[in-house]
């Protein structure tokens, strides 16, 4: 019987099944450029010839992560990479277990001056509709609950971002950022840069933090240092920003302990510098450190009337007893 397009089903149907995938690759498909697709139980070594390029494996004892490999080497050199398929069916129980995984080991290589490289990229305009009310649109929405009963040591994160620079790298900045702009003829009611929202309904029995800054400087000191930097940068318009740090509170809530708490930090220079160099210091027995002049000094083992407070009158070590109340 001659072959038709009509006759193709009958025999995909009656045809006689390949062999069962072995440590041996088979091949399933072959053009003039390699081996299209193949199938078995170990995948093809990388270096191997004669696959080529987007050829498609079939891990027939594959898990989660590693059912289908595309190899993204040469029809001369092989490198198959796993197609992500599925999740994992747990979370792993030691090292690091991945839902999606994207390698991108080679992808930031190379590049012309002023280019832009990213691996993931999210792109949405909203140029439709007048949303009102308690409406919400986004470009990335996470959610993550947890019911189990886990130790005090287990941390759940909505987001755990790290970026490195390794012995031998060099680089201008690394950084984490985050950028909101309003652009001109554009109008919004209000413009942050990042809100973190921390609520508690439950209990916390050791800390209940906003933002938690931890630094550590390990190897040389940088010319600048610090846990927080505010700057101003409205240079076009030159205009004061209202304030540096802003504190408020609403609600039922009676306000704040402390607006700013350096109860045992150790402090080397000064408690406080203020704009004009001024400083604030601090501590037990009688001043002797060096100061801008006219700053002020807290004794916290003062006894009389004038041994209290002190005020440098020099620019250096001369500080001078304020008298206090008795």
């Amino acid at each position: 019987m001659s072959r038709t397009r009509w006759t193709l089903p009958f025999d995909l149907h009656n045809m006689v099944k390949a062999p069962a995938g072995d440590a041996t690759p088979q091949r399933i498909y072959r053009s003039i450029d390699g081996v299209m697709q193949a199938y078995g139980t170990t995948v093809p070594t990388d270096g191997t010839s004669g696959y080529a390029k987007g050829c498609v494996f079939h891990h027939v004892d594959g898990g989660a992560r590693d059912r289908l490999y595309v190899n993204d080497g040469t029809g001369t050199s092989c490198n198959f990479n796993p197609i992500l398929s599925g999740a994992p069916s747990r979370a792993a129980t030691s090292g690091r277990e991945y839902g999606v995984e994207v390698d991108g080991d080679t992808f930031l290589d190379g590049g012309d001056a002023g280019a832009q490289s990213y691996l993931f990229y999210v792109h949405g305009d909203k140029t439709l509709g007048t949303d009102t009310g308690d409406a919400y649109s986004g470009l990335i929405f996470a959610n993550g609950s947890n019911y189990a009963a886990n130790g005090t040591d287990w941390t759940f994160r909505a987001v755990n971002c790290s970026i490195n620079n390794r012995s031998g790298g060099t680089a201008g900045q690394l950084d984490a950022n985050f950028g909101t702009q309003n652009k001109s003829g554009g109008t919004v009611a209000r413009l942050r840069g990042v809100t973190t929202t921390v609520e508690n309904y439950g209990t916390v029995s050791d800390e209940f933090i906003g933002i938690d800054v931890i630094l550590k400087n390990e190897g040389a000191v940088a010319t600048a240092e610090a846990g927080i930097r505010v700057r101003n940068l409205n240079n076009s318009i030159a205009d004061a920003v209202g304030a540096g740090i802003l504190f408020s509170d609403t609600g039922a809530n009676t306000g704040w302990d402390y607006v700013v708490d350096m109860n045992g930090a150790s402090v080397v220079v000064a408690d406080l510098r203020l704009s004009a160099g001024i400083c604030i210091l601090s501590g037990a027995g009688a001043p002797s450190a060096a100061a801008p002049k006219g700053s002020l000094y807290l004794r916290t083992d003062g006894t009389t009337t004038n041994d209290r407070a002190y005020i440098n009158t020099d620019g250096s070590t001369t500080w001078t007893a304020l008298t206090t109340a008795a």
